[in-house]
């Protein structure tokens, strides 16, 4: 089901308004590597969502990130996304660049989660738009019913392995915070 006009106006202006929010963070603390990165992640998702792709502000936000944070995940989970609009390859060497600066198991681990969930799904993902694409009166297509489909299929050993990774991951996160008030929800999504 489509979203309502009204919804889409609603989280359009929740989006500006997140935009509006982080760009005054950003004018009092320009160095802040983090909130860059999370403005050019909004930034990326609002001109996928709305067919402009011309990234190059996100681009921008997402050097600077890194930039000013080279030892940090920030700014390459930002170019992970950015890259969304087509660079596959890219977009999985940035998430896994991302990934291997999540080295302070402790103060990562949420973000080291949600990578890797993303390093699990978007392969299946890309797989499956590729399939997409497949003529239907081709013999390589498989429908989005089959078992056979990226979708629907099991894990294979490395997958699975990685999904074990990330729930430990985030199990050990969560345990280590259950005690701070720490909403879960709004530090997975960094």
């Amino acid at each position: 089901m489509a979203p309502s006009p009204s919804n889409e106006n609603e989280n359009d202006d929740e989006t500006q308004t997140k935009i509006k929010d982080l760009r005054d963070f950003l004018v009092e603390k320009p160095q802040n590597a983090k909130m860059t990165s999370q403005l050019a992640i909004l930034l990326a998702q609002q001109a996928k969502l709305k067919g402009d792709y011309k990234k190059t502000e996100a681009l921008t936000l997402a050097q600077s990130a890194t930039d000013l944070a080279p030892t940090k995940p920030f700014g390459y989970a930002a170019f992970s996304v950015v890259y969304g609009f087509s660079g596959y390859e890219q977009r999985l060497n940035y998430l896994q660049q991302a990934i291997a600066k999540c080295q302070d198991e402790r103060k990562y681990r949420f973000t080291k989660s949600g990578l890797l969930v993303r390093l699990l799904v978007e392969p299946r993902d890309h797989e499956a738009k590729v399939l997409r694409e497949v003529p239907f009166e081709s013999p390589d297509k498989i429908g989005s019913s089959s078992l056979k489909h990226p979708s629907r299929r099991d894990l294979s050993g490395p997958e699975e392995t990685l999904y074990q990774q990330a729930c430990q991951t985030l199990e050990k996160a969560y345990e280590e915070n259950q005690n701070d008030n720490v909403n879960v929800a709004t530090l997975a999504q960094y």
